[in-house]
């Protein structure tokens, strides 16, 4: 019980720093990236992040990187894909030699850098940002 509760504080902590951070990323772009990876300690963009392929789940998108690494992205870090057929998902173009995802019927567009760092969509309202923080 006490191991729960100790979990959801650390829940809602995260969650109130994500906020944060998309907060600040959306006044410091570029500054933002920097500090990101310096706070975390290691470099996870040691080699530029170039995407290889796409695999989606129900709830999951799977970006393989051309350096072999797989990452895993919940949908629900964008609405648009989240709320998109399965057959939508994967029509999907990956643009500028890897550095980018677009899907051009439900247009959406990611960055394969901004998903290692931890950024999600920057068109979320602020009151759906709001309850992510909460």
């Amino acid at each position: 019980m006490l191991r729960n509760q100790a979990f959801l504080r650390l829940l809602r902590l995260l969650r109130l720093l994500r906020y944060f951070l998309h907060q600040y990323n959306q006044a410091y772009p570029k500054l933002s990236k920097e500090l990101i990876k310096k706070v975390n300690g290691m470099n996870i963009l040691a080699h530029k992040p170039l995407a290889k392929t796409l695999e989606f789940d129900s709830n999951m998108m799977w970006v393989e990187l051309i350096d072999g690494r797989k990452l895993g992205v919940p949908l629900a870090y964008f609405p648009r894909l989240l709320n998109a057929t399965l057959e939508q998902c994967q029509s999907y173009e990956i643009s500028g030699g890897g550095s980018g995802l677009h899907w051009d019927e439900i247009d959406e567009d990611i960055n394969v850098e901004n998903l290692l760092i931890g950024i999600s969509d920057r068109t979320l309202s602020y009151s759906h940002s709001e309850r992510l923080a909460a």
